[in-house]
């Protein structure tokens, strides 16, 4: 049962492996006291590291093509659907410098004081020649609400199946009142006109936070 568990699995992984536009070196290690606990690390050409664990494993991991990104890093493109009604891809703003922030959810309190915030400051940014986006697992017509609600001024999209957030690092085992469970943590990345890293905040508090990133979208502007 042992073999096919892994047979399967190395399967999928060189399915994924082959149909991406990544090449790099699968390592796959089994924990004996621990069988069905299968991990894997994927390393790129790049240096760009990944890691994650088979589905059956006691404690989930849905990292399964997280990054590890550093300041002048390329980000890698991804694709999801938009509020306006189309699917967006990251690259569809290079030339621009890019706000991509990560929040839980709609019309939560925390959420929305960070959306106004974007929207006060979004002239600004946009004069500096910065886009803002945001991303959460909510669905198209949640964004459409809340959009509307606020008078959001860019664009929510909509990662439903919380791969893109993954992705960046950003779908994580979180606490609350002794209950655990996965969601997103609060993160922005400042990503240049080249695509690449300029600067992230990670479990982001919201109160100033909109000021500190046009700060630094001008400090692009200004370098």
């Amino acid at each position: 049962m042992l073999t096919v568990h892994i047979i399967v699995f190395f399967v999928l992984l060189v399915i994924r492996f082959f149909l991406s536009d990544y090449t790099g070196v699968i390592i796959i290690t089994i924990h004996l006291n621990n069988p069905r606990s299968l991990h894997y690390n994927f390393f790129r050409k790049d240096n760009q590291f990944f890691t994650g664990k088979s589905p059956d494993a006691k404690e989930l991991n849905h990292t399964l093509t997280q990054i590890k990104l550093e300041p002048g890093q390329a980000v890698p493109d991804f694709t999801l659907p938009a509020s306006h009604g189309e699917n967006v891809a990251l690259s569809d703003f290079r030339g621009k410098k890019v706000v991509l922030y990560f929040y839980p959810k709609n019309m939560t309190p925390g959420c929305t004081d960070e959306a106004c915030s974007f929207r006060d400051r979004h002239q600004e940014l946009e004069r500096a020649g910065a886009v803002v986006i945001g991303i959460s697992p909510d669905p198209l017509k949640s964004h459409a609400k809340f959009i509307q609600k606020h008078g959001l001024p860019f664009l929510l999209l909509s990662d439903e199946n919380h791969k893109v957030s993954e992705l960046f690092g950003v779908w994580q085992l979180k606490k609350m009142f002794g209950r655990e469970y996965e969601g997103v943590v609060r993160s922005t990345f400042l990503i240049d006109e080249s695509g690449r890293l300029a600067k992230e905040w990670r479990k982001v508090k919201v109160a100033g936070h909109a000021d500190e990133v046009l700060q630094a979208v001008l400090s692009i502007r200004e370098a």
